[in-house]
């Protein structure tokens, strides 16, 4: 036993650095992949962990089970090492929120072929396994080796991400050289031990894991690379196509990305060491934060922003500049902004439409009805009186028949045009249908109604028209008058007992108002006369 703690030696070294990196990386948190490089050193803990188990373990059936279980591990420390690739390259990758999930469908898909290995032998087709020996005699079933390929596969693109992100610069040699050893000696080992080309005591796989993640550490931890994403700088910004300038506490400029320079040419061809001061007017210069636009000579808009560079005790040391050409975007604002207004005027016209008679320009039924529900509810709350009045032009048929459609189509318009010149303007005269009209009184009680109702059939009476032959005719109206009562349940009992007193004026002889005063049948009004014999069509 004292000999198989020795060989465990080297797992629980593993065990030790992952935890300790985990450990450090979440206490931090700082930069982008902390919680990817976190759970990395805990799938490599686990793995370590349970090679340690397996030494400690003396009975064969535990070892089996702590096999079965060093596959949460094996299975997790390979996604966690590419997520934490793709979260430091941050190079625009697809793999974002829930698609990353897609990632540990096949460490799920393993980790069951695993726990049920003894039916189907897919994982390992058998497995001898003896107290006396730390190894084990396996014959690796082909689910094994798919997931091998697959494993391995995600850790060398990983590897490959970050070598090429550090071999971007020549300012990370030594991050490179770190790195890269680390995966070599991750993938030769475990090469070694796959292929059964050395014989280990133990699986070498979890410590080679574990140095790797050591050299991870070293590279993004204590060079602050996950704080700064140096190489993010190196590869993005000068990738940007909008301009990036840095200043010190002087107001020089002491970094610029190539868009900066392009974007601000017709100034300045140098920019290090100038002063912002000499670039720009002295208000937009002098801004510590927020968000300017400049117009250039020639047309151009150039938009600008500030943000200060703060020391721990809040001194501001300098501050980073985003310059922006937004010329095209303002066009197609500003042209936005018009097709907007367009739109809204065409809606209002629409609108205008679609509650409008188009042959009298009065209000159609469906803005009448509307209305007549908006003011009856209204006169409820109030008490204020409320009169409708419903209009038929008298024999229009005979007029149609006489002269013409296209001439009784005149008619209805000119008696619109009277109806609008002649009410109030807080009335509503409305075409109802065909040769029906309607006038709204609102805030107007019977005897109100009447008059205006009366001097409307004159209007409509005294007007002349004429056909296409030049001949001269009147036309008349009869109309039917109700006023809300107490005792009208809706709106369409009042317009129901208007309706009924326009029908009595017809039945009376039409040209002539009659007025609904009460439930039962409507009566004439004593207060004004029929108007006299008809003129025209009566």
């Amino acid at each position: 036993m004292p000999q198989h703690l020795l060989y465990g030696a080297p797992a629980f070294l593993g065990m030790a650095m992952a935890l300790a990196l985990a450990v450090d990386a979440w206490q931090n948190r700082t930069g982008p992949g902390w919680r990817e490089l976190t759970l990395f050193g805990v799938a490599v803990a686990w793995w370590c962990a349970a090679e340690i188990g397996w030494v400690l373990a003396a009975d064969p059936g535990v070892r089996l089970r702590i096999a079965e279980l060093q596959y949460v591990g094996i299975t997790a420390a390979p996604v966690f090492w590419f997520l934490v690739a793709l979260s430091y390259a941050k190079d625009g990758h697809p793999l974002t929120g829930r698609r990353k999930g897609w990632l540990f469908l096949v460490p799920a898909l393993m980790l069951a072929l695993v726990l049920t290995n003894e039916r189907h032998g897919l994982v390992w087709a058998s497995m001898e396994i003896t107290v006396s020996t730390l190894d084990a005699r396996i014959r690796y079933g082909p689910g094994f080796y798919v997931h091998a390929v697959w494993a391995y596969g995600l850790a060398m693109v990983a590897a490959w991400i970050l070598v090429t992100r550090f071999a971007a610069s020549p300012l990370y040699r030594r991050q490179l050289a770190v790195v890269a050893l680390g995966t070599g000696f991750f993938l030769v080992v475990s090469l070694l031990h796959i292929t059964r080309l050395v014989s280990f005591p133990l699986d070498p796989t979890p410590l080679a894991f574990a140095i790797v993640l050591a050299s991870l550490g070293w590279a993004m931890r204590r060079h602050r690379l996950f704080e700064l994403v140096p190489v993010a700088r190196g590869i993005m910004v000068e990738r940007l196509r909008d301009g990036v300038l840095v200043t010190n506490s002087e107001g020089k400029i002491v970094d610029a990305n190539q868009a900066a320079g392009e974007l601000l040419k017709p100034w300045r061809e140098q920019l290090l060491g100038v002063r912002l001061r000499g670039l720009m007017p002295e208000t937009l210069s002098d801004a510590t934060e927020g968000q300017f636009e400049l117009r250039m000579t020639g047309g151009k808009i150039l938009e600008f922003r500030f943000s200060s560079i703060l020391s721990p005790d809040q001194t501001v040391q300098g501050r980073v500049v985003l310059v922006r050409d937004v010329t095209g975007e303002r066009a197609d604002q500003a042209e936005l902004q018009a097709a907007q207004a367009s739109l809204r005027t065409l809606n209002v016209e629409l609108e205008r439409l679609a509650r409008t008679d188009p042959l009298t320009g009065l209000a159609n039924r469906r803005r009448l009805l509307e209305e007549l529900d908006r003011e009856w509810a209204r006169s409820v709350r109030s008490g204020q009186p409320l009169s409708l009045l419903l209009l038929d032009l008298d024999h229009f048929k005979r007029v149609n028949d006489e002269h013409g459609h296209l001439v009784g189509d005149t008619v209805l318009e000119s008696v619109g045009g009277i109806l609008a010149a002649l009410v109030r303007p807080q009335d509503l005269p409305a075409r109802f249908g065909g040769e029906e009209l309607a006038v709204l009184f609102t805030n107007t009680d019977l005897a109100s109604a009447t008059i205006a109702s009366e001097r409307l059939l004159e209007g409509i009476r005294s007007h002349q028209h004429a056909d296409d032959a030049g001949v001269l005719f009147h036309v008349t109206t009869s109309g039917g008058l109700a006023r809300r009562e107490t005792w009208d349940q809706t709106p369409r009992d009042l317009l129901a007992r208007a309706d009924r007193a326009l029908y009595e004026a017809k039945g009376a002889g039409r040209d002539r108002v009659v007025a609904a005063t009460g439930r039962g049948a409507p009566r004439e009004p004593d207060a004004f006369p029929a108007g006299g014999p008809s003129r025209g069509n009566a």
